[in-house]
């Protein structure tokens, strides 16, 4: 009834702010007065009629605490009843109404069913409202819905991210906010949208100035997904924002906020200058913690440093021992390994190391580790990086040769299904191929044999098929005894033994001639 009778006002407003021109004054003004009083009829009504349903649903919001009767309520198609109120005015009434939604939601099918009533589209009203408890309800409702991708598309489709990110400035939303924001982060599309907001100096600001040693998991979770995009990344890498994130991360050895770096240094493309500066204070970090987490995360960051020299850092202070030391079998964790092996490459581009790391045990490890993690392919492509880099380089590649197997195995990676292995693979024998013609060969043939492979699986198929059938002496029933050219076996000896004739001068033959013999010797 409340549907019909708003209709039919906005039908008469409608009727009275468009009046006839050829009607009177006084006609108009009459007209007009009884609008007025048909709306103020229907507003009272509304008030009377808001009033009924707050008292409802606030016992009934009571009620539902008992799942039994939720149960009963929501066969009875509250939830539609519910998302069709968010059309109303009263904020009392919408304050029921939101908080009530908020308890539904927790469940998958009243949560389905808001978003194909269109329950987003009508929250966007109230974000922003003047009404601080009514936007805090929204949004505490919005995050329940948030972890749905569908929920999470309707907000980028309908250009709310803009809106909520706004009320990340308002203190007493901060947390809800950087909750919603996180959820919507986790798709690759919202990322990009957030460059385009307040979003990402805004995220700085907090984590600069937050006021406790570890920063909420809420804001920092959130700038971690934000940081894989690469325009995020850059823009947190500018200036002097770089530094500050890495400081406050060393200081209170937050492993989380060391994530957001290596992220920045992974994508960011103007920070090289603030992470060499730092790269001494990253080593020294790594060879103290005792928190694999946190070397993690440091051993990532020096991964993504591209320096010319590295020897004055490497040199002195055991930090290649410590990367052997994280490739022995067995003992350490996969992401150190990778993050050793991922450093290791850069060292060996830097041809003053290449004498340091030829001191160590490294290549060894590294053979026995591409042997062990061949199921890796994430570590085995690290590896074979790390092997092509060190094989331009005589001492490196004189170990490599003559104390190593690795080019025996490298060759078998030809027939890897991984593409990025099977390429490198090729790389680093076609090196090896111009640096020691004795492996040479062996390569060009294994080459030939997969290129092939079809085809000599075919051969060798059809070879094996003529064998049986040359050698059946069932199927025949003679054989060749080797004496007086005759074919000796069965009872039938006539019919298949052949006098040869004398096989001499062919070229002065005269085959014509001859035929008539040739046929009475076969007759």
């Amino acid at each position: 009834r409340y549907e019909i009778r708003k209709e039919d006002v906005d039908e008469k407003r409608a009727k009275a702010k468009k009046m006839d021109p050829n009607m009177s004054i006084e006609q108009q003004e009459e007209t007009r007065k009884a609008f007025e009083s048909e709306e103020k009829k229907f507003n009272k009504l509304v008030k009377k009629h808001e009033r009924v349903l707050y008292v409802s649903y606030r016992i009934l919001l009571n009620l539902a605490e008992n799942l039994q009767i939720e149960r009963k309520m929501k066969k009875q198609n509250i939830t539609e009843d519910l998302v069709g109120i968010l059309d109303r005015n009263n904020v009392d009434l919408l304050l029921v109404t939101i908080n009530f939604l908020k308890k539904l939601s927790i469940f998958a099918e009243n949560k389905n069913e808001m978003i194909e009533m269109g329950v987003i589209e009508k929250l966007a009203r109230f974000l922003p409202c003047n009404n601080q408890l009514l936007m805090s309800y929204a949004l505490r409702l919005l995050y329940n819905l948030s972890f749905d991708q569908r929920v999470r598309e309707i907000i980028i489709s309908n250009s709310m991210i803009p809106r909520i990110i706004d009320l990340l400035k308002i203190p007493s939303f901060t947390a809800i906010i950087l909750k919603i924001a996180y959820n919507i982060s986790v798709d690759d599309r919202a990322k990009a949208t957030f460059f385009y907001t307040e979003c990402l100096p805004l995220v700085y600001n907090l984590i600069v100035h937050f006021p406790e040693p570890q920063l909420s998991s809420e804001l920092v979770a959130l700038a971690v997904n934000l940081t894989t995009n690469a325009n995020n990344a850059e823009y947190l890498g500018q200036g002097d924002q770089m530094n500050q994130l890495i400081k406050r991360s060393l200081k209170f050895r937050d492993t989380l906020l060391l994530k957001v770096v290596k992220n920045v240094a992974q994508n960011g493309k103007t920070v090289q200058d603030a992470l060499e500066m730092f790269c001494g204070e990253f080593i020294r970090q790594c060879l103290m913690s005792d928190d694999s987490d946190f070397t993690v995360e440091l051993l990532g960051i020096i991964g993504y440093i591209k320096m010319d020299s590295w020897v004055e850092l490497v040199q002195g202070n055991n930090f290649l021992e410590f990367l052997a030391q994280n490739m022995v079998i067995g003992t350490i964790e996969d992401d150190v390994v990778l993050e050793s092996v991922m450093v290791l490459s850069q060292i060996s581009a830097d041809p003053d190391c290449i004498d340091l790391i030829s001191q160590t045990n490294i290549i060894a490890l590294l053979n026995n580790l591409l042997t062990e993690k061949q199921e890796d392919d994430e570590i085995v492509q690290q590896i074979l990086y790390v092997y092509y880099r060190l094989l331009l380089f005589d001492r490196t590649a004189d170990i490599i040769f003559n104390h190593t197997q690795i080019i025996s195995y490298i060759i078998e990676l030809l027939k890897d299904p991984n593409e990025q292995i099977k390429k490198m693979a090729e790389n680093i024998l076609s090196l090896v191929q111009e640096m020691d013609p004795d492996w040479s060969f062996e390569i060009k043939a294994r080459r030939f044999q997969l290129h092939n492979f079809e085809w000599l699986q075919g051969m060798e198929q059809y070879e094996g098929n003529m064998a049986d059938e040359r050698f059946n002496d069932e199927d025949y029933g003679y054989y060749y005894d080797g004496s007086d050219d005759e074919l000796v076996g069965s009872d039938d000896d006539d019919q298949f033994a052949f006098n040869f004739l004398d096989g001499g001068n062919l070229q002065d033959r005269h085959w014509v001639e001859e035929e008539e013999e040739y046929e009475g010797v076969l007759g």
